[in-house]
């Protein structure tokens, strides 16, 4: 008998100002084995709506290649603006 293992599981959370959100909407709603955990929207400054953060939280069941792929094309994405991202990779007792 053979037990599958488990793929590794990852913490992504991606934050961009509302402006440069376009970069990686499309590139992030395509993430394959995602799951959301969190969206959220926060108003930094009233007259600039355009600087909100938009930040999103996922879960991620993949290879460390693929992890390493999306890794690379966020960071090109990302790249010129003022937007982050976190990649935290969760141990086998992370209940999440």
């Amino acid at each position: 008998m053979y037990l599958r293992r488990r793929m590794p599981r990852y913490i992504l959370r991606v934050c961009m100002p509302a402006r440069d959100w376009h970069r990686v909407s499309d590139f992030v709603s395509d993430i394959r084995n995602s799951r959301t955990i969190k969206r959220m929207v926060t108003r930094m400054f009233p007259n600039r709506p355009d600087l909100d953060a938009l930040e999103v939280v996922l879960l991620i069941e993949c290879s460390k290649s693929y992890m390493l792929e999306i890794e690379k094309e966020l960071a090109s994405r990302i790249s010129g603006t003022i937007g982050f991202f976190v990649i935290y990779p969760l141990n086998d007792y992370s209940s999440i």
